[in-house]
This record gives C-alpha cells, sequence and structure tokens, in this order.
C-alpha cells in the first residue's frame, strides 16, 4: 500500500494506505475501534501510531470509512451498484478470498489472522489469503473433508453463509451473498 505520513491528511492522500486485520483478541498495543459491525485492528500505520493525536483526521477517515461501508452493506438499497457496498470493496477480490477460504475449508479464515487493505484512491481490499494452517486436511479434525462447504461456526470454523458469529466472515460475507451479483 501508499506510504502514509503524520500530514497526509488531505484528501488527495488521506484515503491509503491502510492495512487492517480481523483476530481476537487484540494485542495490547494495536489500535483498533469498532466499525461496519466487526472489530477491525490496524496493522499500517503500525500498532499505536494511528492513535497519535497528529494522525486523528487519518483515524476518523479510516472509521468513517467502515462507517459508510457498513451503512451501505446494510442499507436497504445495498445491492445498487451506486449507492450500495460495491464502491467501498475490491468486489473481485473479496470474491477470490471467499472462493479459496470456502473451498479449502480454511476454518480460521478472516476471523482470525485475516488481512484486508486500502490503498490510496482505491476501495477496500480482501487479502492475501492468510493462517491456512487449518486447512486441506490438516492435523485439525474440523475441515478433513475438503468439499464441506459450509462452517458450522464457533469451534466448527467460518461459516460465511450465515450470521451471526465472530469476525467479518460472520457480519459481511452472509450480506454479500444475498446479493445474486456476488
Amino acid at each position: 500500500v501508499s506510504s502514509l505520513q503524520v500530514e497526509d491528511t488531505n484528501p488527495d492522500v488521506i484515503s491509503g494506505g491502510y492495512v487492517f486485520k480481523s483476530d481476537d483478541p487484540p494485542e495490547a498495543d494495536e489500535v483498533f475501534f469498532s466499525g461496519a459491525r466487526q472489530q477491525v485492528i490496524m496493522v499500517y500505520p503500525g500498532k499505536r501510531s494511528l492513535a497519535l493525536p497528529q494522525r486523528a483526521a487519518q483515524f476518523n477517515y479510516v472509521r468513517n470509512y467502515f462507517n459508510d461501508f457498513s451503512n451501505a452493506l446494510f442499507g436497504v438499497n445495498f445491492t445498487n451498484p451506486v449507492s450500495g457496498y460495491a464502491p467501498y470493496i475490491d468486489v473481485d477480490s473479496w470474491i477470490d478470498h471467499a472462493m479459496v477460504s470456502i473451498t479449502t475449508f480454511n476454518v480460521d479464515a478472516i476471523r482470525l489472522s485475516g488481512y484486508f487493505y486500502k490503498d490510496r484512491g482505491k476501495p477496500m481490499e480482501m487479502g492475501p489469503v492468510w493462517d491456512c494452517d487449518r486447512s486441506l486436511g490438516s492435523t485439525d479434525t474440523r475441515q478433513i473433508n475438503p468439499r464441506f462447504w459450509r462452517g458450522q461456526g464457533g469451534d466448527g470454523g467460518t461459516d460465511y453463509f450465515n450470521a451471526p458469529g465472530p469476525g467479518p466472515a460472520h457480519h459481511w460475507f452472509p450480506q454479500l451473498f444475498r446479493d445474486i451479483n456476488f
């Protein structure tokens, strides 16, 4: 993602780059906030730097972006390509991430150690695919059958299709899958 300096607060540059993660619980020195019905942890700018008073405009930009995304995603016109969720995310990257995670039955997919980012002037992208040590028939018995497409939530793994549960997969993806275009 683009480098983001403390002084980058005007509209041309404040839109990125940011890296976020979903994990539970956040480490003691991590900055996090509630956004789009999900706890979001800041990775870049890293750790406490976004909590500095000099970075308040950037922190507010990020929090507002997630709130606007949430309002669009869970609004009555969420499938509208202009006023719905689509302008806030890189839809193809989110579909790709879901396909890879679901077909490999990655039980931790984006609810634990999940990453997403927003580069300057671009919508939020999902990825990289991460934390795959419990997928494709590893020693974790929850995903022994790679043809099993749906986690059971909680200890059963990530369930992209049914809410509620921890992490973005249980908040964002069930709503996204309600859109036939997604």
